[in-house]
């Protein structure tokens, strides 16, 4: 049987501008596109059956995704992750699934913590940036 897996190129990284999403270049990934987690709560009491423990969901939490792109420094879209950083802006993001026919994304709010220049004397020029995400992240599909 012929395998189904898809290529991941096409994935698109957007930021809410105040007046529309614009492209965040040369994304290169992003590790964990939802990284949404069930918090867990101990329940376990004197009576819970058989000395195991006992669990409930609680609350969900929106998590820290990861963007991985090549730096282009003066770039409007790059330039603007660091100004929201230093402000503590919380801004709307839009990831777009791979791949480019795909009508799959997540529409969130995040703040951007952290932005990592890496500049090594014999490869490309990168960085990684660490967003937090806040609120309830939207899945829909259209763009």
């Amino acid at each position: 049987m012929a395998s189904l897996a898809i290529n991941g190129r096409g994935l698109r990284f957007r930021r809410w501008d105040g007046a529309q999403y614009v492209d965040i270049a040369e994304v290169r990934d992003i590790p964990d596109v939802d990284p949404t987690e069930r918090e867990m709560r101990d329940v376990t009491s004197q009576d819970t059956p058989g000395g195991f423990d006992a669990k409930i969901g609680g609350i969900l939490r929106g998590g820290a995704l990861q963007l991985n792109v090549f730096w282009i420094p003066g770039n409007a879209g790059h330039e603007s992750l660091i100004t929201d950083r230093d402000a503590g802006t919380v801004r709307a993001f839009q990831v777009k699934l791979a791949p480019s026919g795909s009508s799959r994304r997540c529409t969130f709010d995040a703040i951007v913590r952290k932005v990592t220049i890496n500049n090594p004397v014999s490869d490309e020029v990168s960085a990684t940036i660490d967003l937090e995400r806040t609120g309830l992240p939207v899945w829909d599909t259209g763009i």
